[in-house]
C-alpha cells in the first residue's frame, strides 16, 4: 500500500514540475518571432528578392541593393514579406 501512494505521489510531482518547467519565459509566435532574427540572402534584394530563414523562404524587401549570400536581419514583417537590413559585421 505505501508503495503504490509513493510511486502516485511521485509521479504527481513530476507532472507538475514539467508543467511549471514548460511554463516558464514567454513564447514568442507570429511577428514577434521573426523580429531580430537572421536570414540569408538567396535571390538579390534589388530592393525586393527572398531570404532563408530557417527552413523557410521568405520574400524580402530592404532600403539597399543585398548580394546574395549577405546575412540579414528581419527589421519588420508586412504580410509575406520580411523588411530586412544588412546584419552588422564582427569586427
Amino acid at each position: 500500500m505505501f508503495a503504490t501512494t509513493a510511486v502516485t505521489v511521485a509521479m504527481f510531482l513530476v507532472a507538475v514540475l514539467l508543467a511549471v518547467r514548460a511554463r516558464r519565459g514567454p513564447r514568442a509566435s507570429g511577428v514577434a518571432a521573426l523580429l531580430g532574427r537572421n536570414a540569408e540572402v538567396i535571390e538579390r534584394l534589388r530592393p525586393r528578392g527572398r531570404v532563408r530563414l530557417d527552413a523557410e523562404v521568405w520574400n524580402a524587401e530592404a532600403a539597399a541593393e543585398i548580394e546574395v549570400g549577405a546575412e540579414v536581419v528581419v527589421t519588420g514583417v508586412e504580410g509575406l514579406t520580411l523588411r530586412v537590413r544588412p546584419a552588422a559585421r564582427e569586427a
